[in-house]
């Protein structure tokens, strides 16, 4: 499969999500990305996630696609350099409460918000970088630890080989063994999450999640 430019992601959805931050709050970009959701970059998380649905259903979980975000095909996909995963997603993201079902910063929530803005500070190109979560359903499902790590694990060796992984928070970092496992060759760094009580206080932390995206 080869490469995309941010110009053939433009193609995929439009110019809006690209130009702004919060761009999920307009139901026409969320619709076109769904839309989107096949094509050749993120098809194999596609494929990744299906099985991992199944995993859930013998696990218990009712109506386990509500739970399960899609990879935004906004994003470099599995030809991504970076890897930003932060811990689970939050409400904008899960469906199950009533979010887009996409894990993507253009999300129309703070948290989010900031993070469009860091990248964009960071100078990072939308084919450049994929954004994840260490558990990737809604942390409120409680799953065994070890079905959530091994997910990770599977999810990571769907990627052809990024070359960094930025784990944004003290939950995340907590998973650096199974990033480790599951892309022994990437460059691993952990900073604190722009969503900690320490981050709006203190803007030295958002400097230090630039510079990590960057790769200082």
């Amino acid at each position: 499969m080869p490469d995309l430019d941010d110009a053939q992601l433009r193609a995929l959805s439009g110019d809006e999500p690209f130009d702004r931050a919060r761009s999920h709050d307009t139901p026409e970009v969320v619709e076109r990305k769904r839309a989107a959701q096949g094509a050749d970059h993120v098809a194999p998380f596609e494929v990744w996630r299906t099985d991992m649905l199944g995993a859930m259903r013998r696990a218990g979980v009712s109506e386990p696609d509500a739970h399960l975000p899609h990879v935004d095909p906004l994003s470099g996909g599995v030809h991504a350099r970076l890897v930003v995963l932060q811990e689970a997603p939050g409400a904008t993201t899960l469906a199950s409460a009533g979010g887009t079902g996409i894990t993507s910063p253009d999300n129309d929530d703070p948290v989010s918000e900031r993070l469009w803005r860091l990248c964009n500070e960071a100078g990072l190109a939308r084919h450049e970088v994929v954004h994840w979560n260490c558990v990737a359903w809604a942390k409120d499902l409680k799953l065994e630890r070890a079905l959530v790590r091994a997910t990770l694990r599977r999810w990571l060796q769907v990627m052809e080989g990024p070359t960094r992984v930025v784990l944004l928070g003290t939950a995340a970092k907590g998973f650096r063994p199974d990033v480790r496992s599951g892309l022994p060759e990437a460059e691993i760094t952990d900073v604190l999450s722009s969503a900690s009580r320490v981050a709006l206080a203190d803007a030295r932390v958002d400097s230090s999640i630039v510079a990590a995206l960057r790769g200082w």
